[in-house]
């Protein structure tokens, strides 16, 4: 079921970027002649007064024909009598069809900060400028900490007589014990619930964070624990809740909604950039890992699974307006020379170009889905 759901989540993505261009097609009087969700051979059709919306055999992501943009002449033979009426995308205006091709993208961003505004409205948000903030209460335990008898919503107080300031803290002290034995103070839930939480103010004007309260109630117990050395470092076996950030006004929601969605869309550009520069710590995922890892969030709860989605929006939105031939951006690049040239490139020359640019981004896919998969074995 995590799966399916995550699988749905990104087609829902899709037809998001997908309706953007349909809706500002018909904004413009664009003739838009299908809008289909899924793919293959029609399973349900309805007649629209000019446009056919569809339910393709394979329910996964979906596609919108505009009149005129991807084949040389109108999308169906019935259409003859229209072929001149102006509506076809290649003729009209240059800032119709720009405002258009790049709706898709616009609308992958709008969806974001949607969802991240939904998440800092209902107090829900895992992140905050793209960081989480992890808290002294653990989520699970593993290795040392699990033997020793460390338990789920178990809050660390100290390690070794120091109180602990933070998570950042912990760290550091299990670091500095070089694999020897600790003593970790520990307040722990009488009926295995978290700690309670208040609200506490933040540096930014209008956010706020969750903060655990440890109830003077809870049995304080300390425990011995010897952490693991690993080539990777000290390793303790802790996952620690992160905390929730919040806001008491929509308004205010929106806005953090709009910060995190341009926080968010700063740092891929700067891992893409990473990438062409050769970086190996920057890798590209496919429908493969992305699956994987959406199936992961789902399990965690519907909070992680919205904020992946908003990133995967963002990244949809971004990797369409690369200048890359086949997608958005490259469309782009096509009405920019018409432009600046004043005359448009030969619709047959840009098709093969297209034609050309989608072979080599789905061949770039299949590499990259094999390798994940041969990962998996």
């Amino acid at each position: 079921m995590p799966i399916i759901i995550t699988l749905l989540g990104i087609s829902f993505l899709i037809l998001v970027h997908e309706f953007g261009h349909y809706l500002l097609a018909r904004m413009v009087g664009m003739r838009a002649s299908k809008f289909s969700v899924g793919f293959g051979p029609a399973v349900l059709k309805i007649e629209g007064e000019e446009t056919v919306f569809q339910l393709g055999l394979f329910p996964v992501g979906g596609y919108v024909q505009l009149s005129g943009l991807t084949n040389m002449e109108s999308d169906s033979e019935d259409q003859v009598g229209e072929l001149f009426d102006g509506r076809d995308y290649g003729e009209r205006p240059i800032w119709q069809r720009f405002l258009v091709i790049a709706a898709g993208p616009l609308f992958n961003f709008a969806f974001a900060i949607v969802a991240y505004a939904v998440l800092f409205g209902s107090f829900n948000a895992v992140t905050y400028d793209w960081k989480r903030s992890p808290t002294l209460v653990i989520k699970a335990v593993s290795g040392p900490a699990e033997e020793s008898g460390l338990r789920a919503e178990d809050v660390i107080l100290s390690i070794n007589g120091t109180s602990l300031k933070g998570f950042g803290h912990l760290r550091d002290l299990v670091g500095q014990s070089d694999g020897q034995a600790m003593r970790i103070q520990v307040a722990r839930s009488p009926d295995g619930q978290p700690p309670p939480k208040r609200r506490v103010e933040t540096e930014l004007d209008g956010l706020f964070a969750a903060q655990p309260v440890v109830p003077s109630s809870w049995a304080r117990r300390t425990i011995t624990v010897a952490a693991e050395k690993t080539p990777k470092g000290i390793r303790l076996g802790i996952e620690p809740h992160v905390m929730r950030f919040g806001t008491d006004s929509w308004w205010s929601a929106i806005t953090l909604g709009v910060a995190e969605t341009w926080t968010v869309t700063k740092r891929v550009c700067e891992l893409l950039g990473d990438k062409v520069r050769g970086s190996d710590e920057v890798e590209f995922a496919s429908i493969v890992k992305i699956t994987t890892v959406g199936a992961d969030t789902v399990r965690m709860g519907a909070e992680w699974f919205l904020n992946l989605l908003a990133l995967l929006s963002v990244n949809l939105g971004l990797l369409n307006l690369l200048p890359i031939p086949a997608l958005d951006g490259g469309r782009l690049v096509f009405i920019g020379i018409e432009a600046v040239s004043r005359r448009a490139v030969p619709r047959k020359i840009e098709a093969v170009v297209h034609g050309l640019g989608m072979l080599l981004i789905m061949g770039f896919i299949v590499v990259i889905m094999l390798k994940e998969i041969l990962e998996l074995f």
